[in-house]
């Protein structure tokens, strides 16, 4: 073979080589050392569904909670399905609500649902909190709710003056065990009722958040009803 067959053989091998390496890179573009994907940690971020921004736990992997076409994604862990390795939570419940600006002193009962209307079942007396015993406790991970009256039948309802607590006031949660908590307030929106963001509300994951409740708004003569409910967002004090 002469020199100048065996020169052209290396150049056709060199293009042969070149047209693999462009076929394998068709339809995107080789990405640099510091863009390579990478195996996802703790540290990394996340994507929201409308709902709160996912934590994480050392060695602890979540599916995101949020709103989708108005469900809950749930959410799954890893456990063991041993029996002896199910651990119940432990509830402490909470029995009084003080807030001292506002002079609130008032009993903290539980409740659920109400079956037909799917509202939280607060009972008839302007002087009770509720708490929604199946969610959080104030102070657990997620959103522990408080509900009371802004009035009822004339009479000033315990969250009458709620519209005026400000952010960095505080209020402090008794619980049956003879313990309390303080929090303060973050926050405070006024939502549409047909428009209340439920599913953070009712949220049992994320940072723990008192959400106080209750109603604002026009009130309808006819239906007896406001039109709005008044919600504050309240955070964990941090023990000094």
């Amino acid at each position: 073979m002469t020199r100048r067959r065996l020169a052209l053989l290396v150049v056709a091998i060199a293009l042969l080589g070149l047209a693999a390496t462009a076929a394998l890179t068709v339809g995107g573009r080789s990405a640099p050392d510091d863009e390579r994907a990478t195996t996802p940690t703790a540290e990394d971020s996340d994507p929201t569904y409308g709902g709160p921004t996912p934590t994480f736990e050392e060695g602890e992997t979540r599916d995101v909670e949020g709103n989708v076409s108005g469900g809950r994604i749930p959410v799954f862990t890893h456990r063991s399905a041993r029996i002896e390795d199910l651990v119940t939570p432990v509830v402490v419940k909470p029995v009084r609500l003080r807030i001292p600006t506002l002079e609130v002193d008032a009993p903290v009962g539980g409740v659920g649902i109400e079956p037909v209307s799917y509202e939280l079942d607060v009972p008839d007396d302007e002087r009770l909190v509720s708490w929604y015993q199946h969610g959080p406790s104030p102070g657990a991970k997620g959103s522990a709710l408080l509900a009371g009256h802004v009035d009822f039948d004339g009479r000033a309802g315990v969250f009458y003056r709620l519209r005026w607590l400000d952010p960095g006031q505080r209020f402090e949660v008794g619980y049956e065990d003879g313990t309390s908590r303080t929090f303060e307030e973050v926050g405070r929106r006024q939502f549409e009722k047909r428009q209340l963001p439920t599913s953070q509300l009712f949220s049992e994951d994320g940072d723990p958040t008192v959400v106080l409740i209750t109603c604002g708004g026009e009130f309808d003569e006819g239906r007896r009803s406001y039109s709005d409910n008044l919600v504050v967002y309240g955070a964990p004090v941090a023990s000094s």
